[in-house]
């Protein structure tokens, strides 16, 4: 075993791979027969009680590290540190195996570094369109608790460590409506709005670059900020593909092993335009939207119905922001009030366009209009 790396046994190893789903699938002379798939298997040691433990150990984690094409030293971390979660990212830049140009090794990095902020924020704060403003303490205290480790020999992958441990409350933090945040909280916050971000870049690129899957997306965390940070790691040209990988801390329950997350070159440039368009949104604030209702929503009850935030109508059509800027064919969720939605159930029945003008909010994790004003036309 090489002295730089952390001391790991068998019964680690075995631990290691139960929580990737696997079983053993039989014992040779007290090793544990493990099968990654039908071409790679090894035997990981039972006891430390053989002369040729160590070797079987260091084999195991070797082809354990080929097989998931990452850096040993990286697994052996995983293996050794069992309440820490990993994430790798592997880029494929246009350079010699194992280097990257400055400047988009710096993106990248800036990149990883929003992707973590921004899932934080999100995990304290909920759903945003862009996360702005100073970081909070807690946010800034876990932000300090990540290892980014160096790419590897052959290919481009970083790799983020993350403690999941409880983030404590700072002093003089005390944000209305924040929540106390841990790093497998944020983790898996993080692991849920990247999904939600590549489904939606899938959609886009299906849909001949319309960006609509990205408002419905806001509610899983997807944000300007998290939009801009895959796209930096895009490379500088942004049409360079990556991966995203997540590897759960043995030691603490709750998260499933989940599969890589690919993003092509093409949804590289697509996350730019829609964290583009996301911040347009959340710096006016204000907008009008005019077109035709595809949805009646009402949680109301009792006599009088009138409770706010739970009469909403899903409107198909033009949004214009407060500083003229257009956006064509796009669909929002608009909150009304007790007589515009007696007026909307009309609209709707009669197929009449209506025009919606509010101001453009999260609420219960979805983008929405809240109105102001509601005109139907006739």
């Amino acid at each position: 075993m090489n002295a730089q790396e952390p001391a790991v046994r068998g019964q680690d190893v075995s631990s290691y791979l139960m929580s990737k789903g696997l079983r053993p699938e039989g014992d040779w002379r007290g090793a544990s027969i493990w099968q990654l798939s039908p071409q790679v298997r090894l035997l990981v040691p039972g006891s430390h009680e053989y002369a040729d433990s160590d070797q079987l150990v260091q084999a195991a984690v070797a082809t354990i590290a080929e097989y998931e094409a990452r850096p040993e030293r990286d697994v052996w971390r995983d293996i050794a540190e069992p309440l820490v979660d990993a994430q790798y990212f592997r880029l494929h830049p246009d350079t010699p195996a194992g280097s990257i140009q400055l400047p988009a090794g710096v993106k990248a990095t800036q990149g990883i570094l929003e992707l973590m902020r921004s899932a934080a924020s999100v995990a304290e704060q909920g759903s945003q369109l862009r996360v702005e403003g100073r970081r909070s303490p807690r946010v800034d205290s876990f932000l300090h608790t990540i290892l980014l480790g160096s790419a590897a020999p052959g290919s481009y992958v970083l790799t983020a460590r993350v403690p999941t441990a409880d983030v404590g409350p700072q002093q003089l933090d005390f944000i209305e409506g924040s929540r106390e945040i841990s790093g497998r909280t944020v983790m898996l916050q993080l692991h849920a709005a990247l999904d939600a971000a590549r489904k939606a870049a899938a959609a886009s690129f299906q849909q001949r670059g319309e960006l609509q899957a990205f408002y419905e997306s806001v509610e899983e965390g997807v944000s300007a900020n998290l939009c801009w940070a895959l796209r930096d790691l895009g490379g500088e040209k942004r049409n360079q593909p990556f991966e995203i990988g997540f590897s759960w801390a043995r030691g603490l329950s709750g998260a499933e092993p989940v599969p890589e997350l690919a993003y092509t070159g093409a949804m590289a440039s697509i996350l730019g335009r829609a964290g583009d368009e996301l911040a347009t949104l959340a710096r006016t604030g204000d907008a009008r939207i005019t077109g035709f209702i595809t949805t009646l929503h009402d949680e109301r009850s009792g006599p009088s119905r009138v409770r706010s935030g739970l009469a909403r109508v899903k409107i198909q059509g033009d949004i214009q922001t407060a500083d003229q800027t257009k956006l064509p064919r796009r669909t929002i969720w608009a909150v009304l009030n007790q007589a515009q939605y007696d007026e909307a159930i009309e609209a709707h029945r009669d197929t009449r366009q209506v025009t919606v003008e509010g101001r453009l909010a999260t609420s219960a994790r979805r983008l929405e209009l809240r109105a102001t004003n509601f005109q139907v036309r006739r």
